[in-house]
Formats: C-alpha cells, sequence, structure tokens
C-alpha cells in the first residue's frame, strides 16, 4: 500500500536561506545577517534591518533567478530522510511557495538530490501573487500521513483542515511562535517515525 507524505522545500530538504545569506547578504541593505539572527523568515522584524514585504520578495525572487541559487545544498539528513520514506514505499510530495519563474530550476535542483520525486509531484504555491494558492488548499483533499514545514503560519493553518501529524521543524524563524496543540516541533527527522 502506498502512503504519501508532503514536505516543504524550502528550509526544510534545501538550504536556502543559509544560502541566501551566504551569497545575497549585500543586497539586503548591506547588513549581514548570521543564520540564527533570521528570527522572522520575511525580514520584516529583525534588529537593524526594516524591510517592507515587497522588498523581502524582490530579494527573494532576484536570488530564486539567480547564480547563487544553483548554491542550495539539501538541509542535514533530508537525503537520507527522504531515502527512507521511499525505501517504505511513501509517494512523497514537495511543496513550495516559489513563484512559477522557477519552476524550471526548482525541478532540475529537487531531481539532482531527491530523484526519488517526480517532477509531477512538486507543487508550486506562490502565496504572495495575484491569485494566491494556500499550501492548505492544494493539500487538503489528499490522503496522507504526515505533513513536515519549517513555517508556523502553514502549519497553523493546516491544522484546521486535517487530522494527521504536523511536523514543524526547529529553525530560528519559529521558535517564539503560538502553535497547535496537534504540531510537534522536530530537531531533526529522526523524530519522525516511519512505519
Amino acid at each position: 500500500m502506498t502512503k504519501t507524505v508532503w514536505i516543504d522545500l524550502d528550509d526544510v530538504l534545501c538550504n536556502t536561506m543559509q544560502t541566501l545569506l551566504n551569497h545575497h547578504w549585500w543586497k539586503i541593505r548591506w547588513v549581514p545577517l548570521a543564520y540564527q539572527e533570521v528570527t522572522d523568515y520575511l525580514m520584516q522584524d529583525l534588529k537593524n534591518l526594516k524591510l517592507d514585504f515587497q522588498e523581502f520578495l524582490d530579494i527573494y525572487c532576484w536570488f530564486g533567478l539567480s547564480d547563487g541559487f544553483w548554491q542550495i545544498k539539501p538541509c542535514d539528513w533530508a537525503v537520507d530522510f527522504v531515502n527512507s520514506l521511499y525505501q517504505n514505499w511513501y509517494k512523497i510530495h514537495i511543496i513550495t511557495w516559489r513563484d512559477e519563474r522557477r519552476i524550471d530550476r526548482t525541478n532540475e535542483r529537487v531531481q539532482k538530490f531527491y530523484p526519488q520525486v517526480e517532477c509531477d509531484n512538486i507543487h508550486f504555491c506562490w502565496v504572495f501573487g495575484k491569485n494566491p494558492i494556500p499550501k492548505s488548499q492544494v493539500i487538503k483533499n489528499l490522503d496522507l500521513q504526515f505533513f513536515v514545514d519549517d513555517l508556523p503560519l502553514f502549519c497553523n493553518e493546516l491544522c484546521q483542515n486535517l487530522d494527521i501529524p504536523i511536523y514543524l521543524l526547529d529553525k530560528p524563524w519559529n521558535r517564539n511562535s503560538d502553535l497547535h496543540p496537534q504540531i510537534k516541533r522536530i530537531n531533526s527527522f529522526d523524530e519522525i517515525i516511519i512505519s
């Protein structure tokens, strides 16, 4: 029997934020930021840095089309985790809020590190565009065993529609967030029981 799991891409499977900071810190008002200092993923409420929302989107989108994008690597343990899921007959779906301009680049990177994931199972939800599609909308009618993300906003939203284990991978930007009781904070993929 095939089981289904949905996993967020950026900063769950791939080290997007660290790569952005390494290669494009100068675009963020020349303020070098350490990874642990990014306590707000959208960079709107950080010490010494007050980006408005559009500035963050511009930086994020610009990064996604730059040469620095090709430096994104898998997060610690992520490749082993996806391999373990695949070996245990899980159908793996990856979901991201990257925009449509990065579909080909994203598919190429995912195939390089996670060849078990079919391109048809990579879902793009540019939630900040003209016609936003929330992750919960894409996922809610599907049969899945669990979901993993790093942004509390999406995890909390999913709890309203799904009665499944939802895991929040611990990151600097989610440590002070209010979480629905259904969400389990994890420090590594080892804390997810795969059966």
